[in-house]
């Protein structure tokens, strides 16, 4: 994971942990810690997933360039499927 994006992923876990050692702590406000801890998991998933988005398409890019640089050295064209 890029840099930036690593510590929002970071910060997101910090936050559902803090929020489930309240729910733990507070038992008469178990209910709201543990569903603001979800939130926070949810928010840390997206942030991961959307990560590895981005890189698995930057790999697509970079692929597509090796190709077409490949096929212009030895005289092919990339066609478009």
């Amino acid at each position: 994971m890029p840099g930036e994006i690593m510590k929002a992923f970071k910060s997101c876990r910090a936050m559902e942990a803090m929020c489930r050692k309240y729910a733990k702590a507070n038992p008469e406000n178990r209910l709201d810690w543990l569903a603001e801890a979800d939130k926070w998991k949810d928010l840390a998933d997206h942030e991961a997933l959307s990560s590895e988005e981005r890189t698995a398409t930057k790999s697509k890019a970079r692929g597509a360039r090796t190709v077409a640089s490949s096929n212009a050295r030895d005289g092919r064209r990339l066609v478009k499927g």
